[in-house]
């Protein structure tokens, strides 16, 4: 196994083959572990991302080097749907900024308690997991 997840956030995990496979999640630590000829692309395109869609990047630049399943895919997609949607509602006043707040709070409460079951399952050898993507702390949506 990887170090996994940092207390502080430091590392993105997924299974992948039944192994846990971590990478940075900082900017410069994914810039780091590129390869010198990627770094200008990956630096534009942080650079050019909104940041409602700046870990959904990262993700994909910290793993491109790894076989990625379709879970992994179908969660992007739904990360990336959901901040267009919430987006939207803030637009046209449905939902306010605090609002907003409290329900990723509530989220993120509930996928800190999944993440730690398949942290467990991950660490006990379990199948149970398939590959998800999971910035530390969280688990796939």
């Amino acid at each position: 196994m990887g170090p996994g997840p940092s207390e502080d956030g430091g590392y993105f995990w997924t299974v992948i083959d039944d192994e846990e496979v971590t990478r940075p999640s900082t900017i410069n630590g994914i810039r780091a572990i590129l390869p010198p000829e990627d770094r200008e692309q990956f630096d534009k395109e942080v650079g050019e991302t909104k940041a409602r869609d700046l870990v959904g990047v990262l993700v994909r630049w910290a793993f491109r080097d790894t076989r990625r399943d379709e879970r992994i895919e179908e969660g992007f997609a739904w990360a990336e749907a959901r901040a267009e949607a919430n987006e939207r509602r803030l637009i046209l006043g449905e939902v306010t900024v605090e609002e907003l707040h409290r329900e990723y709070a509530e989220e993120e409460r509930l996928r800190s308690e999944e993440f730690a079951a398949e942290r467990r399952a991950v660490e006990g050898g379990s199948d149970e997991v398939h590959g998800d993507v999971h910035p530390t702390g969280t688990a796939d949506p």
